[in-house]
């Protein structure tokens, strides 16, 4: 029994000192962990910093882009509303009966035509012709100027066109010249005295005309 006794006090050490490498084994471990958590902080904490001092502008600039994006679209959204409004009031000023215009035919009066620059240098052989129909002739040079009110007023519906011309002699020796042509429209009812100019080769005339709804003298 007692060389039993002698051989539990024996071992009693050897089995503490094994506890104690387990604890020593077990400390080195925690403090390895412990290190490697440090080194990974440490290595995170500048690239962190670079982060927040290479991006933090630009996601400061994504904030204000998304604010500006958004104020964008709701003024896209009122220039729709806008747009839509303008469009229904288009549609109803289309819709809406004419002001006062007459529905039947107008009358085109001519008032003068002044050469400030003829197409030849001694004068021109001019006429006129609306609708294609030759209505007045006059031999003009520069700085003058024929009165045209005498003449008959001339019917048309919505437009007719005034052409100036200077006569050269017969069609197969030498064609007549063109000296342009004046547009006139029943929009210009009533609107008092209109200009249109002639300035083709060179030429340089001005028609006065009226566009009225009752004439005096009717061609």
């Amino acid at each position: 029994m007692c060389w039993l006794g002698e051989r539990r006090d024996f071992d009693k050490p050897k089995v503490l000192r094994k506890r104690g490498d387990q604890m020593d084994k077990l400390t080195t471990d925690r403090w390895a962990i412990l290190g490697i958590f440090v080194t990974l902080v440490l290595g995170l904490v500048p690239l962190y910093i670079s982060y927040v001092r290479d991006f933090g502008p630009l996601r400061e600039d994504i904030f204000l882009l998304t604010g500006s994006v958004e104020a964008i679209q709701d003024q896209l959204h009122q220039v729709e509303a806008n747009v839509s409004a303008l469009s229904e009031k288009l549609t109803e000023l289309e819709s809406a009966p004419s002001a006062d215009l007459p529905s039947g035919p107008v009358w085109l009066q001519l008032v003068s035509l002044r050469c400030n620059e003829p197409e030849d240098a001694g004068g021109d052989e001019a006429f006129l012709r609306v609708g294609g129909r030759r209505v007045w002739s006059r031999s003009m040079d520069s700085d003058s100027e024929e009165d045209l009110s005498t003449l008959p007023a001339i019917q048309f519906a919505e437009t007719t066109n005034v052409s100036l011309w200077d006569e050269d002699g017969p069609q197969w020796l030498d064609s007549d010249d063109h000296l342009g042509t004046v547009q006139v429209s029943r929009d210009q009812l009533e609107q008092g005295d209109v200009t249109g100019s002639f300035t083709l080769d060179g030429a340089n005339y001005e028609l006065t005309y009226r566009v009225i709804s009752s004439p005096n003298n009717v061609s």
